[in-house]
């Protein structure tokens, strides 16, 4: 096996590695959100969810719906917690183009039991 392959075996398995601790991170965050903030649904989006776009510089995307007047406090909290870039985003307040396209691919990563 040439030195090449070698690097770029090595780097595809560091890849791996950094996503998985990314996706871990992104449902430990939006567990978070969702119990101790009281957020009604997270949704992962952008370069983690789509996968063939997600690099080691990648941050993780989070649009949070329901999530009140506790959005700073909580994003605050997040990011002094998470060893990973973090954009939260407040759903109801994204243009439409965007809502869509997180309605589309979005990954519903933790939502608030509902009581029947």
């Amino acid at each position: 096996m040439g030195i090449i392959t070698q690097i770029c075996k090595k780097r595809d398995a560091q890849l791996r590695y950094v996503k998985t601790m990314a996706l871990a991170e992104a449902n430990y965050i939006a567990r978070l959100l969702v119990e101790k903030f009281k957020a009604g649904q997270v949704v992962l989006y952008g370069s983690l969810a789509e996968s063939k776009y997600f690099d080691e510089a990648s941050d993780i995307d989070l649009a949070v719906k329901g999530m009140g007047d506790d959005y700073l406090r909580a994003y605050g909290y997040c990011l002094r917690t998470s060893e990973f870039p973090l954009d939260i985003r407040v759903y109801e307040e994204l243009p439409v183009n965007l809502k869509s396209k997180i309605d589309k691919e979005g990954i519903c990563l933790y939502e608030k039991k509902r009581k029947i």
